[in-house]
């Protein structure tokens, strides 16, 4: 008899301590999914937060994410439908140009102290082009040249290597085979190679990165030439 209830109390003891280590993990567990959340919420934040100009940033792959900050009027447009619209037009556009694949990557939209906040991913500046309408070309000098981007608003830009240097159009057989960056929209410029040339409307901030210093446009295009 005795034996039989210092059976049952083992029985119940060990079943005590299952209980306490299936608590115990699914207390960690819960834990961990609340941490995934804040960690995702802050980069998120953090990402959409980065920039305080809009500003384009290329891979070396070709990709270009783009983040695009501008004043935010509740008269004419409503946050959520803001949001709808460009959803609807990025999904429009993969669907059909994508064969299935992602072309546009929606990243975020924020609307805080009446700036708007929007970044979207390319998968090329090809697909950058086509959705907005917009030159941007990224690839090599030669290629510009052959496909009749004017080159001419960065001549006479003084080499980062040697400021003694300044680029000439015989210069650009040379740097033929350089990667060459140019768009035609008021962005900063974020780059995957050391900046070698700047037209004069951007300022060479960091050796990867230009800031806007003037006036962008179709007529005045932001020209860079990497190492």
């Amino acid at each position: 008899m005795g034996s039989n209830i210092r059976k049952k109390r083992r029985v119940s003891v060990k079943r005590k301590a299952a209980m306490k280590r299936r608590i115990f993990r699914l207390c960690i567990a819960a834990v961990l999914i609340v941490l995934i959340i804040i960690a995702v919420r802050a980069f998120r934040a953090r990402e959409i937060s980065d920039y305080i100009a809009s500003t384009a940033s290329f891979t070396r792959r070709g990709e270009v994410e783009v983040t695009t900050i501008e004043t935010f009027g509740k008269s004419y447009y409503d946050q959520d439908e803001l949001r709808q619209a460009i959803r609807d037009a990025v999904d429009q556009y993969n669907q059909d140009n994508g064969g299935g694949k992602e072309l546009i990557e929606w990243k975020g939209l924020t609307v805080r102290g009446g700036v708007a906040t929007l970044i979207l991913d390319y998968k090329s500046v090809g697909d950058y082009v086509s959705f907005n309408s917009a030159p941007m070309f990224f690839g090599t000098v030669k290629d510009a040249i052959e496909q009749g981007y004017d080159l001419r608003g960065i001549l006479s830009a003084a080499s980062r290597r040697n400021t003694s240097k300044i680029l000439t159009q015989r210069d650009f057989e040379e740097l033929s085979s350089n990667r060459l960056i140019y768009v035609t929209e008021k962005m900063n410029l974020v780059v995957p190679r050391r900046i070698l040339y700047a037209s004069g409307n951007l300022k060479v901030s960091a050796d990867r990165q230009a800031i806007v210093n003037g006036t962008i446009s179709e007529s005045s295009p932001a020209i860079l030439i990497l190492e």
